[in-house]
């Protein structure tokens, strides 16, 4: 016999009046085995409890943890899945979910791995690390170079189009199941920027940056996050011999508003929720390129860089709709390492000169890679883990670049860049590739 619960929630109490329960309704508390359970709730998330002492009375009861089985694989499990159902729990809102067969549950296991693995508050830090890493790239990588106690002024438009994927796998031992439920975000960032660097001496330049960029990952679920950051930056180069060292520092401000969908899927109401947050962004860097001239203005130029950013996010908080979650601030800090090698060509003309550069560049992420939770919870409620957005940590760079300089101090550039990561999240050989184009203008006085 099932008892089709009809809005009752968790600890509610059901009277049969003047029906008796006898010894023949056994529900999931009494029975060893399930199959001896003769009386039960249409809701897999909910169980029926005899009331001591009375005979006509029930009360409904939520399970403690998600339904499993005996077979459940010893390498996989919803441990994370889980901890947000006790939020759930917590609040006591899992009267809002309709879960009565077993394809419903693996759409309620969906729904709770979107906090999980979707949740866009998790995708911004990585949004900053990317503007961060752009406008760094800026400055290492302009070979332009003021005269001593002269100015130049350049500034130039940016853009990085790219994603990132999550894979959080399921049991798949349900009739229906998750099984593997990839997250991809598209990610897009555009932005500007000016330099401004003095010539101090005939071997030392220092300088500052300002810029700005638009930030946007749209996740596959249907929730995303857009942010805009403000970046302003200092710099100096010092030129010894044929090896030119930069050393700089950044500071970036990232306003977002994120959108969460909380996808009904026939479970539960559909709802959307945001939140406004902010992050703060550190870097400092530390950047040498050697110049080997092998013949007829043909260079071969390697070069390593070392960095450190810091990210500061703030918490989020989406408001006192039903299901609606906050986070608490989260700290985040990077350490990576950057070499590879250019071949260069200058091809002087009669009023400047031309160069065109390729190469092939290694990223490494030394250390901030491994996986991270931001700490979130339904207001009031139990604390759960939120998935922060995956990291690759090795990244195989190829770079094309184009300057001009003309004698009346006119300077261009434009520069790609293609990449291929590894996929590090699960060991596989899965690759990732983004494209990157920044387009500058600038004057020397």
């Amino acid at each position: 016999m099932f008892l089709a619960l009809n809005g009752a929630g968790n600890n509610s109490v059901i009277s049969f009046g003047d029906t008796k329960l006898g010894s023949g309704f056994i529900t999931g508390k009494e029975g060893e085995y399930q199959d001896e359970v003769t009386f039960e709730t249409t809701s897999l998330l909910h169980s029926v409890e005899k009331i001591y002492l009375a005979n006509n009375e029930i009360k409904i009861t939520s399970k403690v943890n998600l339904p499993v089985r005996t077979t459940t694989p010893n390498d996989i499990d919803y441990e994370k899945l889980n901890k947000i159902y006790h939020g759930i729990l917590s609040v006591d809102e899992l009267g809002n979910f309709n879960v009565d067969n077993d394809e419903k549950l693996s759409t309620f296991l969906g729904y709770l791995n979107d906090i999980y693995a979707g949740n866009p508050y998790s995708y911004s830090s990585e949004l900053s690390r990317k503007s961060m890493g752009m406008f760094r790239d800026i400055v290492v990588e302009n070979i332009f170079r003021p005269e001593t106690n002269k100015w130049m002024i350049y500034g130039g438009l940016t853009h990085v189009d790219g994603g990132t994927k999550d894979t959080y796998y399921g049991k798949g031992y349900y009739t229906y199941d998750i099984g593997s439920s990839d997250m991809d975000a598209d990610t897009k960032i555009t932005g500007a920027y000016m330099l401004g660097e003095y010539g101090v001496s005939e071997t030392l330049t220092s300088g500052v940056v300002i810029g700005g960029n638009k930030l946007k990952s749209d996740l596959s679920n249907g929730s995303k996050v857009d942010g805009d950051a403000l970046y302003l930056g200092a710099y100096a180069k010092k030129y010894i011999g044929n090896l030119k060292v930069t050393a700089g520092a950044g500071f970036q401000y990232g306003d977002y508003d994120a959108d969460r969908l909380g996808a009904g899927r026939g479970i539960t109401e559909t709802r959307n929720y945001s939140s406004n947050y902010n992050d703060t962004t550190y870097d400092i860097y530390l950047n040498g390129r050697y110049s080997h001239n092998i013949g007829n203005n043909l260079f071969l130029e390697p070069y390593g860089a070392l960095s450190y950013t810091y990210i500061d996010q703030d918490g989020a908080d989406e408001g006192s709709k039903a299901l609606a979650i906050e986070t608490d601030s989260k700290s985040f800090d990077y350490t990576s390492a950057k070499v590879g090698v250019d071949l260069k060509k200058v091809i002087p003309h009669e009023k400047g000169k031309s160069t065109l550069s390729a190469g092939v560049s290694y990223t490494r992420i030394l250390d901030g890679a491994d996986e991270e939770h931001i700490t979130g919870r339904l207001k009031g409620g139990s604390d759960f883990d939120i998935l922060v957005a995956h990291k690759n940590e090795h990244s195989l760079g190829l770079n094309a670049k184009y300057t001009l300089e003309l004698e009346n101090g006119i300077l261009f550039d434009v520069k790609g860049s293609y990449a291929v990561e590894r996929d590090s999240h699960n060991g596989t050989g899965k690759s990732k590739t983004k494209g990157e184009w920044i387009v500058g203008l600038g004057y020397k006085f």
